[in-house]
C-alpha cells in the first residue's frame, strides 16, 4: 500500500517540475516560514494603521464580529500569498495554477472538500459530548442573524486556510516531492506544518501531533485528487466549524468569531484538547488518523491495477 501512496509521478510533483529552478529542501522550508511569518509581519502593519484610524469594525455584535473577522484575514495574510506568488514568478518562473489549481472539476473538489471538514470537526463534536463533555452557552442574538454571520466569516476561514494550504501543500510538499520523494514530502511538510503552529497558547504535545496529523491528512488528499482545491476546502470548513459553528479556539486561537452554538469543553483536557480547542484532544488524534486511514486506502485503489475479466 505505501507504494501505491509514494509514487513519485503524482501530477502535483509534476506541475512542480514545470519550475525553471527548485530550491533545495532545507531552503524551500526556509523559505516556506518567511512566507508564512512574514507575511503576517507584513500584513500587521497595515492592520495596526486601520485599527488606528477606527476603519476596522469593533463591534461585538455577531455582524459585525464576522466582518472583524473577515478583514483581519485579508489584511494580515494576504502578503503572504503575494510573497509566495513573486516567488514564483520571478525566480521559478512558473505560473500561479501549478500550485495544484486544475481547472477540471474544480469546484467540485473545493465543495466536497468543504462538506468532508465540517462533517468530520462534526463527528469529533459529537465524540466529544457522547460521554457529557460539553456544556453550552446561552447567546443573545437570533438564530437567524447568527445564521447570516457564520456565513460571513466562511469566506474568512477560506482565505485563512487556503493560503496555508497554498504555502504547505501547494508548493512546499510538492518541491521537496520533485526533487526527493513523495513520502519525504509528507512527512516534512507535516512536520512543518505543526512547528508553525508552536507558538499558538496552550500548545502541548498531542496538540502538535494532531496538527501535524492534520497536515498529513490535507496532504493526502491532495496526493488522491492531483490537486489542492479539495484540501482547500477541507481546511477551511474544519476551522470554520471549529470557529464558527461550534465557538471553540482554533488551533489554540480564541479568535473574535461569531459562532451559531456556543459549546464549552467540560472534560479531561487530554480527551477534549482543554483550552487549545479540541484539536488538542485524543477524540480528534482518532477522527484525523481514521481520516488518513481512509485517504490512504482511496490512493491505493486508485493506483492498483483492476482485474478485466
Amino acid at each position: 500500500m505505501f507504494s501505491k501512496i509514494f509514487k513519485s509521478n503524482n501530477p502535483i510533483f509534476e506541475l512542480a517540475r514545470t519550475s525553471q529552478w527548485l530550491p533545495p529542501v532545507w531552503l524551500a522550508v526556509i523559505l516556506a516560514v518567511v512566507f508564512i511569518f512574514g507575511g503576517q509581519f507584513i500584513g500587521a502593519i497595515p492592520y495596526v494603521i486601520l485599527l488606528g484610524l477606527g476603519w476596522i469594525p469593533s463591534t461585538l455584535t455577531p455582524i459585525g464580529s464576522a466582518l472583524y473577522l473577515l478583514i483581519f484575514f485579508a489584511v494580515t495574510l494576504l502578503p503572504t500569498g503575494i510573497l509566495l506568488i513573486l516567488w514564483l514568478l520571478l525566480v521559478e518562473k512558473r505560473s500561479i495554477r501549478t500550485l495544484g489549481f486544475e481547472r477540471p472539476a474544480a469546484l467540485k473538489k473545493f465543495l466536497r472538500g468543504l462538506a468532508a471538514g465540517t462533517i468530520l470537526f462534526t463527528v469529533v463534536v459529537l465524540l466529544i459530548a457522547l460521554p457529557g463533555y460539553l456544556n453550552t452557552r446561552s447567546q443573545d442574538s437570533s438564530l437567524p442573524v447568527l445564521i447570516i454571520a457564520v456565513l460571513i466569516a466562511l469566506p474568512g476561514w477560506i482565505l485563512q486556510s487556503s493560503l496555508e494550504e497554498m504555502v504547505m501543500r501547494g508548493w512546499l510538499m510538492p518541491v521537496i516531492g520533485a526533487r526527493k520523494s513523495t513520502w519525504l514530502a509528507l512527512l516534512i511538510s507535516s512536520i512543518i506544518f505543526a512547528l508553525l503552529h508552536l507558538l499558538n497558547p496552550d500548545v502541548s504535545l498531542l496538540s502538535t501531533v494532531n496538527i501535524a496529523l492534520a497536515g498529513l491528512m490535507f496532504a493526502l488528499l491532495v496526493l488522491w485528487e492531483g490537486g489542492i482545491w479539495g484540501a482547500c476546502g477541507l481546511h477551511s470548513a474544519w476551522n470554520w466549524a471549529q470557529g464558527s459553528l461550534f465557538g471553540f479556539p482554533v488551533s489554540g486561537n480564541l479568535l473574535q468569531s461569531p459562532s451559531l452554538w456556543m459549546l464549552v469543553e467540560d472534560g479531561p483536557d487530554i480527551i477534549t484538547g482543554g483550552n487549545f480547542g479540541p484539536e488538542g484532544g485524543l477524540i480528534s488524534t482518532i477522527v484525523l488518523l481514521a481520516a488518513c486511514a481512509v485517504l490512504g486506502w482511496l490512493i491505493h485503489r486508485r493506483n492498483s491495477p483492476t482485474l478485466i475479466q
